[in-house]
């Protein structure tokens, strides 16, 4: 049903913006029907690849993604100069909002995905996530200290919840959830539960108060 190749995993580092008071951690926390992220993700083991601006939006049910690709070399460039047009949409929207909201970084995210896609669905995937860590971070083209990564496992929040080690196992799909993936989740037992890991970055490194007045995403 899927394809893909045991230990072919790759790193992914996600920069995540946010307001000067989290105001995206907090929606996020809260779990408000409207929220958003916002994120600069890249390969590091890629270093000729591009990086990818990132709207990850939740309106109740509905979750969708804009994902536009941006050279390297030119993401402070757009950041701190946004031209007034653009052909890519994706990239558009993503600094509307981060000018919008007056977004900045302030953690980054590093973890190992191993993934298996779909050889029958138009989009499909099973996904596992490990080694997630995470750092302070508030430079648009971060070059992070690999002496300063923090585990998510010695977050408090997954103290909490009993984890040794994080694995992160999602499954993705469009529309009508697949035959074979329903087939895994029963002969499994898989029990659905949220995990953000900017949320556990945030609580990590940030300390930031459980409860606070939210501003709905416009």
């Amino acid at each position: 049903m899927a394809e893909g190749r045991p230990g072919s995993c790759y790193t992914i580092d996600s920069l995540y913006l946010d307001t000067w008071d989290l105001q995206l951690y907090a929606a996020n926390n809260l779990e408000l029907p409207r929220r958003f992220k916002a994120r600069i993700r890249s390969y590091p083991a890629a270093p000729g690849s591009p990086a990818f601006f990132e709207i990850k939006g939740r309106d109740g049910d509905i979750i969708l993604k804009t994902r536009g690709p941006v050279p390297r070399d030119q993401v402070a460039q757009l950041l701190d100069r946004p031209p007034r047009t653009l052909d890519n949409k994706a990239v558009e929207r993503f600094l509307s909002l981060r000018i919008r909201h007056n977004l900045e970084p302030v953690a980054v995210v590093r973890y190992e995905r191993e993934p298996w896609i779909s050889t029958l669905d138009s989009y499909a995937r099973v996904t596992f996530d490990t080694h997630i860590r995470h750092q302070r971070m508030d430079q648009w083209c971060p070059e992070p200290d690999e002496r300063a990564w923090r585990y998510a496992d010695s977050a408090p929040s997954a103290r909490s919840k009993g984890f040794l080690s994080p694995v992160i196992l999602e499954l993705k799909f469009e529309r009508a959830v697949p035959s074979w993936l329903s087939r895994i989740v029963a002969k499994f037992n898989l029990d659905r539960q949220a995990f953000s890991k900017y949320g556990t970055a945030i609580k990590a490194l940030h300390s930031p108060p459980e409860l606070r007045t939210v501003r709905e995403p416009r």
